[in-house]
Parts: C-alpha cells; structure tokens; sequence
C-alpha cells in the first residue's frame, strides 16, 4: 500500500514527465548525432589546389597531372615546390590537398585525409586509375589521416550540434511539462538529462 502511494505521488508531481524528459531528450540526442555521423554528405569538388614538386621529372608529373584532371572531369590548381619538404608544409597548412612527385620508380601522391576526407578519397581513387590507364606505378599515401570511427571528419561538428539542439528542447520541454519544480529541482534534471545525452551521444 506505500509502494502505491508513493507511485501515485510520484505520477502526480512534476518529476515523473521531468524524467520522462530526461530519457526522450538523451535518447534524441544519441540519435540525432548518431543520424548524421553515419549519414553524411559525399560532395565532389571542382578545383583542387594541389602541390607539384618540380623536381627531378617534371614531364612526368605534368603527364600525370593531365591524367589527373581528366579523370576528376576538374582542374587542379597547381603549386610548383623544388622539394618535398615547402609542398608538405604547404599541405599542413591546408594551402594545398595534395602533393604530386613524379621520380624514375613512378609517381608519389600524397594526400591529407584531415584536411578534407572527400577530397583525398578523391584523389587517391583517381590517381590509382591514372596509374593503372598510363602504366606509371602511383603510390598513394594519406600523411595526415583522420581518425577511424570519423571517415568525413565531421562528427565533432554534429555531435556539438546535437548537444546544443537537445539542451534547448530539453530545457524548454522542461518548463512546460514540469513547471512545478522548484529552481533546484530544474537543475538536478536539467545535469541529469545532460549527462545522459552525453552518454548516449558517446556511445
């Protein structure tokens, strides 16, 4: 008979839709995240800044660049660099997406999969297929890859937009469904419901 009183205390105070709140908005969040982290957008570029190091076989590269360009149906927009090592501070400094460096073994293509996902898978498929179509050995290496569970290098973006959209909806959903806490009472929940989505959104 307690047990029933105080469920039936429980069912008429503000905390039983205040919990309720607390599960839909973490549950919401993990999802909200989890939708767009697993679902993202591919998009194809048209102009890629790219670094060619002009030294030893510049016909080559040349070749190779054409080859490039024609398979990507784009343009690159090319850097010359007399080495290796300003084209690949110029990558880290994402003034360029890839370095192109033709030598007697072949052709070395360097990309940098954190400066922009879509644009290295790119060109390391094409490269690969200019390679094979040309007969010219590509060897195709990320120097700056990004994590394994973030292919597109986005999650962090959609999982601060989840945390964000769920703590309004979550607070506002609060104040009309459980406008009967006290300002102590809306705090616990609102830390409740904010850990929880953290959780769910980690997860």
């Amino acid at each position: 008979l307690a047990l029933r009183e105080r469920w039936e205390a429980y069912k008429n105070s503000p905390f039983l839709p205040a919990t309720v709140l607390v599960l839909i908005v973490a549950a919401a969040a993990g999802l909200f995240a989890g939708s767009y982290t697993y679902a993202m957008a591919n998009p194809t570029p048209h102009r890629i800044p790219a670094a060619l190091v002009t030294q030893p076989e510049v016909a080559r590269g040349e070749a190779f660049v054409a080859g490039m360009e024609k398979a990507l149906d784009a343009s690159l927009e090319l850097h010359d660099y007399p080495d290796v090592a300003d084209a690949r501070r110029a990558l880290d400094e994402q003034k360029v997406f890839t370095i192109i460096r033709a030598s007697d073994d072949g052709v070395a293509l360097d990309v940098a999969g954190a400066s922009g996902a879509s644009v290295a898978e790119l060109l390391g498929k094409a490269g690969i297929e200019v390679g094979d179509a040309t007969g010219v050995e590509v060897t195709v290496r990320d120097v700056k890859p990004l994590q394994r569970g973030d292919p597109r290098g986005l999650a962090l973006f959609y999982i601060s937009l989840a945390a964000v959209i769920m703590g309004f909806l979550g607070a506002i959903q609060l104040s009309v469904h459980a406008h009967g806490l006290n300002p102590a009472e809306r705090i616990a929940f609102t830390v409740a419901y904010a850990l929880l989505g953290g959780f769910a959104i980690a997860a």
